[in-house]
């Protein structure tokens, strides 16, 4: 257990000179408020209200560091506070722009579209087979077996046969292929003699087929189509689930 020293003397009206075995000090103030200082950069101020034993300390360590490599880590913890603080700021006027743009986007959503699809150009297109003639991918599979001819190591090795036998499986796939073109071909004049009729129905099933907005569902969570008059397709865009921006599109 150690000893300690401490005497204080006043030496003015409100002044006290306080000395101590580690440091020398002085305070000032009247009662309820003083003020001490020390020899060691130490400051102490005390506020209280006389007769309630209330009172309020601030303290001030005033340490200070003789080594250069204290001195450059302080700094350097203020230079990163201030990085971060700057950061923050960066952060904030990022999302700022993001939530603009965003709102920039719903705005003009009803620009965004797919390109214009030609109806009446589908409606009088054309198959080989709507006039009894070969589809071109039989044609292009029975052209690559007349033109083939037998290389030297095919020769050699009693491969070409298998390989003309290749071929011919080839030109059967490939009039599998024609049919379907045609099969999916006649289906879709089908579809657009049906859209320049004003069919309401062909309209919800081209769009139900085709998605043409999906790639802007990340703007909201979907869209509702209404058709009240055969020119006018009403697209209800849903930000979230009570906010809709509606947009009028001619068909």
């Amino acid at each position: 257990m150690g000893f300690g020293f401490r005497k204080s003397f006043k030496v003015a009206p409100g002044v006290r000179l306080n000395v101590s075995h580690r440091s020398v000090g002085a305070s000032v103030g009247v009662k309820g408020l003083r003020h001490s200082v020390n020899s060691r950069g130490q400051s102490r101020t005390t506020a209280s209200i006389p007769g309630t034993g209330l009172s309020f300390t601030s303290t001030n360590s005033g340490r200070s560091y003789k080594s250069a490599a204290h001195n450059q880590r302080q700094q350097l913890l203020r230079q990163q506070k201030e990085i971060m603080k700057q950061e923050e700021l960066q952060r904030s006027k990022y999302e700022v722009d993001l939530f603009n743009n965003q709102i920039e986007l719903i705005k003009s959503i009803h620009k965004e579209c797919d390109e214009n699809i030609d109806w009446q150009q589908i409606s009088i297109s054309k198959h080989p087979y709507h006039s009894g003639e070969k589809g071109k991918h039989e044609l292009e599979a029975i052209n690559n077996l007349n033109n083939f001819k037998p290389s030297f190591t095919q020769k050699i090795f009693k491969s070409a046969e298998k390989e003309k036998q290749k071929l011919n499986e080839n030109i059967t796939l490939a009039i599998e292929q024609d049919k379907q073109e045609f099969e999916e071909l006649n289906r879709t004049i089908k579809i657009a003699h049906k859209v320049m009729q004003q069919d309401a129905d062909t309209y919800f099933q081209v769009i139900e087929e085709m998605s043409p907005l999906d790639d802007l569902l990340d703007y909201g969570s979907g869209f509702e189509f209404f058709i009240e008059d055969p020119n006018i397709l009403e697209v209800d865009f849903m930000v979230n689930s009570k906010d809709a921006i509606p947009k009028k599109q001619k068909v």
